[in-house]
């Protein structure tokens, strides 16, 4: 199981008017420095003087004795601040990548499966983690042709409807250059990508499509480009394989004449057919270690070759 969140004081961004005015209700013997450091998470002594300095109000002052001028004051101040520290991330139980892992596996059985789990980040005060993985051949059913096939979850939850409209959709149609990543479509290509927060920032009350925050935009384009780097390092390095395959192939066919020239030469007929596995074993050996390919892959391409399949 995924590790559970822990409760967490409120980021100071992720609080509104009302939140705030709650708060003050409820630690009204408090004064104001000490109701900040107790009551959001990212502010301590330091940070408390500097807010209430900016905001014009005396620090020994209790709750109780707020004016209504003082708490606008003090929460503009509070939402202006801008050196916080990220809020923290404890509140958040994404998946992980084993399960991610796991999931596309038993689901897809891949070709090629990479997955991506950035660092948490944070968009008005609200911590999030973005997820990706990608899933390319094996059981993967072929993409629209004009996209991968998309698969969108926000806490763990799938959204079903309205992909047109999400920003994960809009990152893999507008942000991806696919031709850069040696992909054409339709293709056997599946892309997951989950949102975990304490607010995901859905465009409407049916929470099927998740509004284009820029943040979360960056850190879904920057996940989704991680899996896709590593899956054109797998297809270039197929391609040079097969590229590869395909020279030994060519020299291979030459290899009988080869042996036969040089038995003549050398004035031993007898010895063509050891000449001949000599210069097959040299050329496994050789293209083996230059390309990495195993050695049994090799031979039995160049075997197949001999006997004219």
């Amino acid at each position: 199981m995924p590790k559970p969140p822990r409760e967490t004081k409120p980021h100071p961004q992720g609080i509104d008017l009302e939140m705030l005015k709650i708060f003050l209700n409820n630690n009204g013997n408090k004064t104001l420095e000490e109701f900040l450091i107790s009551s959001f998470q990212s502010i301590g002594p330091s940070t408390a003087k500097i807010i209430l300095n900016t905001a014009g109000i005396d620090l020994a002052k209790t709750l109780r004795e707020l004016t209504e001028d003082e708490i606008y004051r003090l929460f503009n101040t509070i939402k202006n601040y801008n050196k916080y520290r990220p809020p923290l991330a404890s509140s958040l139980s994404p998946l992980g990548r084993e399960v991610l892992e796991a999931g596309l596996k038993r689901i897809f059985e891949p070709e090629f499966l990479y997955v991506v789990s950035r660092s948490p980040c944070a968009y008005e005060g609200h911590p999030f983690i973005v997820e990706a993985g990608i899933s390319y051949g094996g059981k993967t059913p072929m993409s629209p042709q004009d996209q991968p096939l998309i698969l969108r979850y926000a806490n763990r939850v799938p959204l079903i409807y309205d992909e047109s409209t999400d920003v994960i959709t809009q990152v893999i149609r507008e942000d991806i250059n696919w031709d850069h990543y040696m992909i054409t479509f339709p293709a056997q290509l599946a892309i997951l990508v989950h949102i975990c927060s304490t607010k995901i920032p859905f465009k409407g009350v049916g929470k099927e499509s998740i509004a284009d925050v820029p943040e979360i935009r960056r850190e879904v384009k920057l996940a989704i480009m991680e899996a896709t780097r590593e899956l054109k390092r797998y297809l270039a390095k197929k391609a040079r394989e097969k590229e590869t395959m395909r020279r030994v192939e060519t020299i291979a066919k030459y290899i009988p004449e080869i042996a036969r020239s040089l038995s003549s030469m050398i004035g031993d007929e007898n010895n063509k057919n050891n000449l001949e596995s000599t210069l097959i074993r040299k050329l496994v050996e050789f293209v083996s270690k230059k390309s990495g390919v195993p050695v049994d892959v090799v031979n039995s391409i160049v075997k197949s070759v001999e006997i004219g399949v």
